[in-house]
């Protein structure tokens, strides 16, 4: 549910808190995955699921008594194993358990728009929560965005979480993996799954994973599986091009997006960063150039051209003559690649 956050920014805005019901571990057949989440507010309908059904129903008559007497963070067990209900559609049979935070307008606004933020910019992030106390310097319920860049990783609001801590939960970002964590009385972070200790204080780190995004330079006939491909793979692809004739959505019905001018102009009004990946099949060298040139100004994932031998030396002498050779590391010329790999 990609406005989750958008909604849960604007219930804070209104000054009511709300709880999260997020699935943190789970065991057999279930029918939502760990991070899973569901934002449950003082009055109207909740958003977000966490499966449906008696499961969902049951964590909703938990959730209110903790909302209605700010408690701190509950795990509630989700049992799916109970006999079938031949009036229910139920093919589950396993075991959930299920966090419950308060989340309140004076204290967590800030984060949540954070959150939302790293949302809409598709950048990746992770939500950690203590939900026990963590040595002296954690209370149970504090929570902040965990965000990992090219400068490192950051926390907002800054949480006084020891570095190697800040490092295992950062690894989970970059995998893209929610994980629930147990703090030894070392202070190291262990998967709960390995750790098994119930008297070790939990840590969520519930990794929001921003898509990535493919554009395509091109709308040619390389273009078109190309984008197929990646859109079975999961991409959001755009697709660029100076001609209607071939950037339609009848050539590209997977198209998340399609933009129509001159490549350049339309390449730097696009927002590229490290979750997007650019390959260039434009129909000639003079696009190609320019397409570069924007591409390596910005900080993409991954630059990819395909062309000739010929052509291909020419376009990185051209940009060589134009200095990128000396530009910062991200964007060596030489992530340029004659014949572009599968992103």
């Amino acid at each position: 549910m990609d406005d989750l956050w958008d909604r849960a920014e604007a219930l804070l805005a209104d000054g009511k808190s709300f709880v999260l019901a997020t699935i943190i571990r789970t065991r057999g057949s279930v029918p939502r995955e760990v991070g899973a989440k569901m934002v449950v507010p003082p009055e109207g309908q909740p958003f977000g699921t966490i499966g449906g059904g008696c499961g969902e129903g049951e964590v909703l008559r938990r959730a209110y008594p903790v909302l209605e007497q700010n408690l701190p963070p509950r795990i509630v067990e989700v049992d799916l194993t109970g006999d079938f209900d031949q009036d229910v559609i139920q093919v589950c049979g396993g075991l959930m358990d299920v966090a419950l935070d308060v989340w309140r307008p004076e204290e967590h606004r800030e984060l949540a728009h954070s959150l939302a933020e790293a949302t809409r910019a598709r950048r990746p992030a992770a939500l950690v929560t203590a939900l026990d106390a963590v040595g002296g310097s954690l209370s149970p319920g504090a929570k902040g965005c965990l965000s990992v860049g090219r400068g490192g990783p950051a926390l907002s609001p800054a949480l006084s979480l020891d570095q190697p801590l800040v490092e295992t939960f950062s690894a989970s970002v970059s995998d893209g993996k929610s994980q629930l964590f147990a703090v030894s009385p070392q202070g190291q972070a262990v998967e709960e799954v390995v750790a098994r200790r119930q008297d070790w204080p939990k840590v969520f780190v519930d990794v929001q994973s921003g898509q990535q995004t493919l554009i395509i330079a091109g709308a040619g006939h390389i273009a078109q599986p190309l984008c197929e491909i990646a859109h079975l793979m999961g991409f959001r692809t755009i697709v660029v091009d100076d001609r209607w004739a071939f950037a339609n959505t009848e050539r590209f019905p997977h198209a998340a997006d399609i933009r129509v001018g001159p490549f350049g102009q339309v390449l730097d009004s696009l927002e590229i960063n490290e979750q997007t990946f650019v390959v260039v099949v434009t129909r000639g060298h003079v696009h190609d150039e320019e397409s570069v040139r924007v591409a390596l100004h910005k900080t993409p994932a991954y630059i990819g051209m395909i062309g000739s031998k010929r052509r291909a030396k020419t376009t990185l002498e051209r940009l060589a003559e134009q200095g990128f050779s000396s530009t910062p590391p991200w964007v060596w010329i030489l992530r340029l690649r004659r014949r572009p790999k599968s992103p």
